[in-house]
């Protein structure tokens, strides 16, 4: 599942490749073509405080809430 493996991108010791995850998970978002399980929240949670781009907090919210 490509929502999937971009929820456990977040967790690479990178945050940019993370971010460049969420913002896929955005386009799929606002595309209407994804579901998250309680487990892609949890990953997407987690990466919260490892966000460097001003944007992602908001998107963060977006997906999760």
């Amino acid at each position: 599942d490509e929502a999937e493996l971009l929820c456990k991108m977040t967790r690479h010791p990178d945050a940019g490749v993370g971010e460049t995850a969420l913002a896929e998970l955005g386009r799929l978002h606002a595309a209407g073509r994804l579901s998250l399980t309680s487990l892609m929240k949890d990953d997407l949670a987690a990466f919260r405080p490892r966000c460097r781009e001003p944007n992602a907090p908001r998107l963060l919210e977006s997906l999760l809430g």
